[in-house]
């Protein structure tokens, strides 16, 4: 087994674990949190885009929503997509494929560090899709994602948080400013 399938593993037991904890509360407590935003992509599996020629990035979209308790553990449905309206328009003659969307699940955790400011972080496991052209099916992998950010809670039901989502497998760097509804 390689570091990244431990890491998937050990990300998905702590995903169950919490998910488990958060379904046996008896409380009915907690903030859901939807998200969206955008991102800078960049990595090894990141096809060029328009903006920067010389090396492998572009911009991402995504979207994601969690559920927090008041301890700070949650847990959170996250999607990347690739935002490069041409990418993958024409075939590379490397054949190396390219990065196209990500969806997984993440444990989460939340540490106030100021009145309206917290530290998060997350780790989990999702679904890659990588695609070479239009012309071929792609392929899918099964990828491990950590997360880090910084969340500005400006109001009740408003927060922003600059967050850096890591792909372990693909070897995907999203750096993100995400916009959070919580209620």
């Amino acid at each position: 087994m390689t570091k990244t399938s431990h890491l998937a593993k050990s990300a998905a037991a702590l995903a169950a674990l919490v998910i488990a904890g958060s379904a046996s509360a008896q409380q009915a407590e907690g903030t859901f949190v939807p998200e969206f935003g955008m991102g800078y992509l960049h990595g090894a599996t990141v096809e060029r885009s328009n903006f920067d020629p010389g090396g492998d990035a572009s911009y991402s979209f995504n979207a994601a929503f969690g559920w927090e308790h008041p301890s700070g553990l949650g847990v959170r449905a996250l999607f990347l997509f690739d935002g490069n309206p041409v990418r993958g328009l024409w075939e590379d003659p490397s054949g190396i494929k390219a990065f196209d969307r990500f969806y997984g699940l993440q444990a989460t955790g939340t540490l106030p560090v100021g009145e309206k400011f917290s530290l998060k972080a997350g780790a989990g496991i999702g679904r890659t899709r990588l695609n070479v052209s239009p012309d071929t099916s792609g392929s899918d992998l099964t990828d491990g994602v950590l997360s880090l950010g910084m969340q500005w809670r400006i109001a009740r039901h408003y927060a922003m948080e600059l967050r850096v989502d890591h792909l372990t497998k693909s070897q995907v760097t999203s750096t993100n400013l995400q916009f959070q509804f919580p209620f």
